[in-house]
């Protein structure tokens, strides 16, 4: 560079050009970013908490129903916040443009009660969810003097578009009649309570007696507990609408579910994407 060319003007303008002092512009309160980000956090760890189980049809691999895990021992407040989780999983799914059907198992004592009545009401009356995507699995339904509870607290649930579905089916006498009433849309049997039915032709009986009492209704079928080879196997016996389980689908986050979706064609299959 020669000192009267263009580039060496430039250079030493720009080189003699005094220092500019970037200074702090104003702050926010840093509370405010704490606070939004930690209900943010809140939101996407309830998304992450893997408690929910994909029901596959055997033949198609296609995913119908979502089965969400209960403990037997929950108290009644965690019955309550269990359920307004389950509400968000399915507004989560519905918002995805992939939605799901949502079973929650609960005990049929827990339903009786007046107050999660008016819970389930208040929190479903300010949601968008469409009718029938939230269900209710009644487990342990054995007394047979609650009956009558038992049915208007089904029609009120079927108010609110809520589908029921009768869980751990036996055949006990309350049960048939539940099934008379036409207000199950499916029926669930154990894999724990049926292992032993292969080797005792009793058992055997018994459970071809259910499949049978299922078929007659137009139900379909769904087996839980699938978490051993022989509970598949089971499961193919009893011509099984749905399975799910251990050894089927391993328990997944809401976030999950969504990466399962169909193909809309004349046999769905799920594909998980990469």
């Amino acid at each position: 560079m020669i000192p009267t060319s263009r580039i060496y003007r430039l250079v030493k303008e720009w080189s003699q050009k005094p220092k500019r002092v970037i200074k702090e512009g104003f702050q926010t309160n840093p509370d405010f970013h704490q606070v939004a980000q930690c209900e943010q956090l809140k939101a996407w760890q309830r998304t992450q908490q893997a408690h929910y189980q994909a029901a596959l049809n055997p033949k198609t691999q296609s995913i119908h129903y979502v089965i969400h895990q209960v403990s037997g021992f929950a108290s009644d407040d965690q019955i309550r916040k269990i359920t307004y989780e389950a509400i968000l999983a399915c507004e989560y799914w519905h918002a995805s443009a992939k939605p799901h059907h949502l079973i929650l198992p609960i005990k049929t004592g827990q339903i009786l009660q007046q107050d999660f009545q008016e819970f389930l009401q208040g929190k479903l009356l300010h949601c968008h969810l469409p009718l029938g995507y939230l269900g209710i699995g009644l487990t342990q339904v054995t007394a047979e003097d609650q009956e009558g509870l038992l049915q208007q607290a089904i029609i009120q649930l079927r108010r609110l578009g809520i589908l029921i579905y009768l869980f751990e089916f036996e055949g006990l006498p309350i049960q048939l009649k539940l099934l008379e009433t036409g207000c199950i849309s499916a029926v669930q049997m154990i894999a724990a309570h049926w292992r032993d039915a292969p080797k005792n032709p009793e058992r055997h009986s018994s459970l071809k007696e259910l499949a049978r009492i299922a078929k007659d209704y137009e139900l379909p079928i769904i087996c839980g507990g699938i978490d051993l080879i022989k509970d598949r196997d089971w499961a193919e016996q009893l011509n099984a609408d749905h399975v799910y389980g251990k050894i089927i689908k391993p328990a997944m986050t809401a976030s999950q579910i969504t990466r399962l979706f169909t193909i809309p064609s004349a046999h769905t299959t799920i594909v998980e994407k990469p």
